[in-house]
């Protein structure tokens, strides 16, 4: 349990707070679609014991953005051709911990964001700024033999709320006249 309390610490230290300013845009506004990211484990001896794969839980969080109306590819099927500069990357990542073999704790974060150069004053150079468009996160502990089903879950219910953000800001479509 105390190993628990570190993950939630750690989650509420490092999850960066979100604002909107009055009158701005909302912030998945004219985004055409989202790159999935492979899933990055905090420790792959870990996940491995916690029966975790990367490119199972990455197709996870593809079909369920997909099914529920995003745009979405993973970042091996992007074509850099037909890529919009209007994407965003959708980063997965867990964070796991094995509990004497019996049962597994992870920490599943999904973060929408773009990196990019731009020039901040007062000095004039390049800096490359991550703009985080949309967070979420989950903790979910189970026995090792259920855990990848459960996160497999979890994942899709974090998508759906993407989702729904995605969906929702996006700007009206046009009347034909």
């Amino acid at each position: 349990m105390k190993n628990v309390g570190v993950l939630v610490f750690a989650f509420l230290a490092f999850t960066p707070c979100m604002a909107q300013a009055a009158g701005a845009a909302a912030s998945l506004f004219g985004v055409k679609g989202v790159v999935v990211q492979s899933v990055v484990f905090s420790n792959k001896k870990i996940a491995d014991a916690c029966n975790l794969n990367s490119d199972s839980l990455m197709q996870v969080v593809k079909k369920s953005l997909q099914m529920n109306g995003v745009p979405a590819v993973t970042a091996a099927e992007v074509n850099l051709d037909t890529i919009t500069p209007a994407h965003i990357d959708l980063l997965p990542e867990v964070t796991s911990m094995d509990n004497q073999g019996f049962d597994c704790t992870s920490w599943i974060s999904l973060s929408a964001q773009t990196n990019s150069n731009v020039i901040v004053p007062p000095i004039d150079t390049l800096r490359n700024v991550v703009v985080l468009y949309w967070h979420d996160g989950s903790l979910v502990e189970t026995s090792q033999v259920l855990h990848e089903r459960t996160l497999e879950d979890s994942l899709q219910k974090m998508t759906m709320r993407l989702a729904d953000k995605f969906k929702a800001d996006q700007p009206p479509a046009r009347q034909e006249q």
